[in-house]
């Protein structure tokens, strides 16, 4: 019978397929006499045949044609193999593992695009290697494009303990979050923490522009979605995930990593912790695609944020620099 495990090795996943035929269940006693090289031909007479199988497409689900993929093989003896192979019209491929132990699908490459699904899950490797599936793994690209000076901030949204509820409302551009917020505050996001019972918060995000909203991807985006938007997202429990939020006017969009976490603190104690990285495009674009040239020009960066922050506390969006021209 087939087993699947994962184990991860230089940030890679590597799938396992360890499949055990009644060839390899040796008695105690006959183990005890059988060579190493006797008890690796009775492993690898029991592997399997399976069939790696799955489709690429963008992250916004159109299918990749001709995107390489490259897969690292290793069988019970001998050298480890590298196989490239290319994706078909509707992005779909496949390759067949004969009498394989280990197979690894380590790099996407097709030129214009990022390989972002990084290492793969392990429950996306159970549906990758199997034999007869219809419904094969979907592995994502980012269609790469232009790129921009992105404001980051980060912090804490709320901290409470059992039973206490609150709300505070966010100004994410300058990263501040209040449960009485002054006058004149920008507001971008509220948060309301509502206790239920036994150790649990429901946890509510609301946009505050009328005309925004907000959107949730449990992957990474790098550009906001153009559509999907809603006034309100609530969680129970703890979650960990990605919010998109379009807000202000004229609008900007943004992406917050957020991490809510509850725990038992004490016999009778519960907390609820939310914390968060807020990465915001503040030139009116959907794209949350940072310019990494950027890193090793610190004056650059502190001379865009400035600026940025500056025009949208007046209420505009700054000017978009050439940073081709400003990283010459």
């Amino acid at each position: 019978m087939t087993r699947l495990s994962r184990r991860w090795a230089l940030g890679l996943a590597v799938l396992v397929l360890s499949a055990v035929g009644s060839q390899a269940q040796e008695s105690p006693l006959r183990a005890k006499t059988m060579s190493r090289a006797e008890k690796l031909q009775a492993l690898h007479d029991s592997l399997k045949d399976v069939i790696l199988r799955g489709t690429i497409v963008d992250q916004e689900g159109k299918p990749i044609e001709g995107a390489k993929i490259k897969l690292y093989l290793e069988k019970l003896s001998g050298p480890l193999s590298e196989v490239w192979i290319e994706s078909g019209k509707n992005g779909s491929w496949e390759y067949p593992l004969k009498k394989v132990a280990y197979a690894t699908v380590s790099d996407i490459q097709k030129e214009g695009y990022e390989f972002v699904r990084y290492p793969v899950t392990s429950w996306d490797l159970q549906v990758l290697t199997t034999v007869g599936e219809p419904v094969p793994v979907v592995v994502r690209m980012r269609l790469l494009g232009r790129r921009f000076f992105i404001l980051e901030q980060g912090g804490e949204f709320l901290e409470l303990k059992s039973p206490q509820s609150t709300a505070v409302s966010c100004d994410l551009v300058a990263g501040k979050c209040l449960p009485n917020p002054p006058k004149g505050m920008k507001d971008d996001l509220r948060i309301e923490a509502k206790y239920k019972d036994k150790g649990e918060w429901e946890v509510v995000y609301s946009a505050v522009s009328s005309e925004g909203g907000i959107a949730q991807s449990v992957e990474t985006l790098y550009a906001a979605p153009a559509s999907g938007y809603v006034g309100k997202i609530a969680f129970l429990g703890s979650w960990e995930g990605h919010l998109y939020v379009k807000s202000r006017d004229p609008f900007i969009y943004m992406r917050l990593d957020v991490n809510q976490d509850m725990r038992r603190v004490g016999e009778k104690e519960f907390s609820v912790r939310i914390y968060y990285k807020a990465f915001v495009n503040p030139y009116g674009s959907r794209s949350l695609d940072y310019d990494k040239r950027l890193d090793i020009r610190y004056d650059i960066r502190k001379r865009l944020e400035m600026e940025a922050l500056a025009d949208l506390g007046r209420n505009k969006l700054p000017p978009i620099p050439d940073l081709d021209l400003l990283l010459r």
